[in-house]
């Protein structure tokens, strides 16, 4: 099966757009359609897939979960109204804005808690190995030893994530390899960085910049056998822009 062509890497404010049917199958929980390219984000371990529905005509499917596969083929699993759909349809893919941009202020907000690190100089003595960018329960995990009271760093961190949140940070992305490998276009590794701070490998996606996060607190810092865990959580900002699909 060709890999998918991920959309949302390269826009993640594309809420709507058209593909054709590869695949029309089932397993024994879902049903699920394969498609030549999506912007449905398939889940990994840091960020939930997105949902809502494919449709042509008066045929639809409402998807219920994405995943990715080893090489690199979303599933959109759901269930359908109509099962009309025939293969090489051209077809609508629409996803839950609300949600998307729910995900993206998170997943960023996840990245922004690095750049807090950094500027601290506490990448210095703790490097992060395991993100959780689901809305409920964010966090961020480093393994190293802490060089200052845990309190003392919460604090510190807080008032980082406060000055950070008065400035509109723009995020960047690139699309430069850094080994050599085959990949379809669209493919993760993408790099992503807050403007003057340190470019990562990212596969999810991203508000355009840190004032479309809204404020970002630290809920709890934890440090149990040389790992800190870094929980937050956002506050939606007062005032998000106005996103339109594209024509």
């Amino acid at each position: 099966m060709k890999s998918t062509e991920l959309l949302y890497l390269q826009d993640s404010y594309l809420f709507t757009e058209s593909a054709e049917i590869l695949e029309i199958s089932e397993n024994e929980f879902w049903k699920y359609i394969i498609l030549d390219r999506t912007i449905f984000y398939p889940q990994w371990g840091w960020q939930p897939s997105d949902m809502w529905i494919i449709t042509l005509w008066e045929n639809s499917f409402k998807v219920h979960k994405c995943m990715l596969d080893s090489g690199w083929v979303v599933y959109h699993y759901g269930e359908n109204t109509y099962w009309e759909f025939k293969i090489w349809d051209e077809v609508t893919l629409d996803i839950d804005k609300d949600y998307r941009i729910t995900n993206s202020r998170n997943h960023s907000a996840g990245h922004l808690v690095d750049v807090a690190m950094d500027i601290l100089w506490y990448d210095r003595f703790l490097k992060a190995w395991k993100w959780f960018h689901f809305p409920e329960g964010s966090y961020v995990e480093y393994s190293g030893e802490i060089p200052e009271d845990l309190e003392v760093m919460r604090e510190k961190l807080s008032a980082t994530f406060e000055e950070l949140s008065e400035r509109s940070i723009p995020i960047n992305v690139k699309y430069e390899w850094l080994w050599e490998l085959e990949a379809p276009t669209g493919k993760s590794p993408r790099w992503v960085e807050f403007e003057w701070y340190v470019w990562c490998g990212c596969g999810g996606t991203h508000v355009k910049n840190s004032s479309e996060i809204g404020r970002v607190s630290v809920r709890k810092m934890k440090y149990k056998k040389w790992v800190l865990k870094v929980s937050y959580e956002t506050e939606k900002p007062n005032h998000l822009p106005s996103y339109k699909p594209r024509a």
